[in-house]
């Protein structure tokens, strides 16, 4: 091979790798999802989908993925101040997609590992994903990269946070007022503070309601 050629093909192969690294595996089964619903909309069923317009169906799009990290209630029951908050994330198994509209976030595609495959588990949720987004974005803004966060959820205590790391600092932002445990939405604290908070009351939760 020419060497000038080597220089010029190299950084191209360089480049496609890097691009397929940050490619998550989650990115064509949500893609397609997209196709779907572009199938499925009507005049009588898009405002439910999320949109305020069927014409918006055309134009959407996905934005940068969440990570989602679940927290249950017995490993919660089981923190104490002191316990490293990062022991309490175990892999993500599931990824919250933003369904975008001229960069406007409508809804959110909830993609859920199963078997080696990524399965489409929810669809919707205008208010939550547009919670999500509204945190994060308001943070990038100061210069942070949107895949540095990831979501944090305590379903048993109906709990939603943004996580990021600051070096080994864990960092979570609450998504929703609580007063029970005094977060304001929007407000950041270390991680370590915000679980301890919650495992005081983890120890005498009943864990969600029943389905009826």
């Amino acid at each position: 091979m020419c060497p000038k050629l080597k220089w010029v093909v190299l950084p191209l192969f360089l480049a496609a790798v890097s691009s397929c690294k940050r490619e998550h595996p989650a990115g064509g089964p949500a893609a397609k999802s997209l196709d779907a619903v572009r199938r499925l909309a009507t005049a009588e069923n898009y405002r439910k989908l999320g949109f305020e317009s069927l014409e918006e169906i055309e134009r959407m799009t996905l934005g940068t993925p969440i990570p989602v990290y679940f927290v249950g209630l017995e490993t919660l029951r089981k923190f104490t101040p002191g316990d490293d908050p990062n022991t309490l994330l175990t892999s993500p198994h599931e990824m919250i997609y933003p369904v975008l509209v001229d960069g406007n976030v409508r809804c959110s595609l909830g993609l859920k590992e199963q078997g080696g495959e990524w399965q489409v588990r929810t669809y919707g949720r205008p208010r939550l994903s547009r919670a999500l987004a509204k945190i994060r974005d308001s943070q990038t803004a100061a210069g942070a990269a949107p895949e540095d966060y990831f979501a944090v959820e305590i379903p048993s205590m109906y709990l939603v946070f943004i996580g990021r790391k600051n070096g080994e600092a864990l960092l979570l932002t609450h998504v929703h007022d609580h007063e029970e445990f005094g977060f304001n939405s929007g407000e950041t604290a270390p991680a370590a503070e915000v679980f301890a908070k919650i495992a005081n009351a983890a120890g005498n939760y009943p864990g969600p309601l029943p389905q009826i």
